[in-house]
């Protein structure tokens, strides 16, 4: 039986509205590079596009569709000179995704952006808009930007050197970012949208990683940071890695999903049988109980980590 058919007929089965219905696509999953790895990455992106890795783009394409994938968070790095994967390659895949009704999104995600925002702008300008602009074929373009730029990533946010003042500072060098890359498309390419990853801890107030200014509540203060998201973006990737609760997962988007009233709003789970999930199926499960009880999007994390397990079919 597809995975699709057993959506329908478990749909059936408990009389339980699905807001997606039965139509497959609605997942996204993050497709990494992974230069350097040793051994290398078989379904990195670099191994892929060279030739070299356990899958042709049109298996990564066919793949995506057997997961019930319909956008693609993929980060391919420089596409210049002899750089791998060549842009008219990346053109041809994003032609690939199109003809399947995947979006292409291009995933920037180094931390250091927090702290020079201004090299994220020239690679978003040389990345998309330039790369966009060059190509009059549609199908070539990417659909839009994609943020996974981490506080979690510099000390202050991680749980060992917790400094909950300085965290706070990081998670306002985000917003400030998500600001300014907003800006430039809306500036140069208004039809890209702009999508970003949020840790499900940034909305917590009492005895969270994050010092919440107190005037005149941290509650207020807390909100207003994600009126500013909300005005910014088109959606946003809450990450509720670490849990394997059905319940406990959609928890960790709930306040999200019940207080952003523009911005989409997609729950991420993780597979990694150190901390997540063990296994695609356990993953895949959680993500169709997701969609049938709680009707909210569910991204996938990761590709790479999903085809290294045998895929979806």
């Amino acid at each position: 039986m597809s995975s699709n058919l057993a959506k329908c007929v478990l749909l059936v089965l408990t009389s339980v509205s699905l807001t997606a219905g039965c139509s497959p696509g609605d997942r996204g999953t993050w497709w990494y590079r992974h230069p350097g790895d040793v051994p290398a990455d078989a379904y990195g992106i670099e191994e892929v596009f060279a030739g070299t890795g356990a899958l042709t783009t049109t298996g990564v394409a066919d793949a995506l569709l057997d997961c019930e994938v319909g956008r693609l968070y993929g980060s391919y790095g420089p596409m210049s000179g002899s750089n791998i994967p060549p842009a008219n390659d990346v053109a041809l895949f994003n032609q690939e995704l199109h003809a399947r009704g995947i979006t292409s999104q291009f995933l920037f995600s180094e931390p250091s952006y927090l702290t020079n925002p201004a090299s994220l702008i020239t690679k978003i300008v040389t990345r998309v808009i330039d790369f966009n602009a060059a190509r009059p074929d549609l199908t070539e373009h990417f659909d839009a930007v994609h943020l996974d730029v981490e506080p979690v990533q510099f000390p202050e946010c991680k749980m060992a050197t917790l400094d909950p003042v300085a965290c706070h500072d990081r998670v306002q060098d985000l917003l400030s970012l998500i600001f300014q890359v907003r800006n430039l498309l809306l500036d140069r390419a208004p039809k890209v949208a702009l999508y970003v990853d949020l840790h499900d801890w940034i909305d917590i107030v009492e005895g969270g990683r994050i010092f919440w200014p107190p005037a005149p509540t941290p509650e207020f203060s807390r909100n207003t940071w994600f009126q500013g998201i909300d005005g910014s973006v088109d959606g946003v990737s809450i990450m509720a890695y670490g849990h394997t609760d059905v319940a406990d997962i959609f928890n960790a988007a709930s306040w999200e999903v019940q207080n952003l009233s523009t911005a989409d709003v997609r729950v991420g789970i993780n597979l990694d049988a150190a901390t997540s999930f063990p296994d695609v199926a356990s993953m895949t499960t959680a993500a169709l109980l997701l969609e049938l009880l709680y009707g909210v999007p569910v991204d996938l994390h990761s590709l790479n980590d999903t085809l290294a397990l045998g895929g979806c079919s």
